[in-house]
């Protein structure tokens, strides 16, 4: 009785110790979950280049918008929030890349009509409530330029003056 009950405590303290050792959770099963930890994920050089592979389509997104100073803050969420769901479809699609795109014979993953079409959907939405066409930042007038403007809108103003009502 006693060794059986010392076997038992045994293994209870080495599966104690494990644990400690261990993450502790359940392991990460598909892409959904995954983009919890992306460092499990993305590893080295692809974490660099996903980081600016984001970065880049930020900063390109701020620049079709005329700028950070022309952007309003709803803009500037809606630009943070497109930029983060690109980063999950990123980490979805580099799974998918690596694990394949079928759970059994027949069976497409589930990641890919829940999530993933979510996310895509959302980017959409979100870079059509942007605007899809780049917008200029507007110029600022030097005064030799602004005093150009000002005699050529007095030069039309006269001959407009000359030409008398029709």
């Amino acid at each position: 009785m006693r060794i059986k009950e010392s076997e038992e405590k045994a293994k209870l303290l080495k599966t104690q110790e494990i644990r400690k050792l261990s993450k502790i959770g359940r392991p990460i099963l598909h892409g959904g979950f995954s983009t919890r930890s992306p460092r499990e994920l993305v590893r080295g050089r692809e974490r660099q280049r996903l980081r600016k592979y984001l970065s880049d389509f930020r900063e390109g997104l701020v620049t079709d918008l005329g700028g950070e100073d022309q952007i309003t803050a709803a803009r500037l969420v809606l630009v943070d929030r497109a930029t983060m769901k690109l980063g999950l479809i990123r980490l979805i699609e580099i799974y998918l890349a690596n694990a394949g795109p079928w759970d059994r014979p027949g069976e497409i993953k589930p990641v890919i009509p829940g999530p993933y079409m979510r996310l895509t959907d959302g980017l959409r939405s979100d870079l059509l409530a942007l605007g899809l066409d780049r917008q200029e930042a507007e110029k600022v007038l030097t005064l030799a330029e602004l005093a150009e403007v000002i005699e050529t809108e007095g030069k039309e103003k006269e001959k407009v003056d000359e030409a008398g009502p029709d």
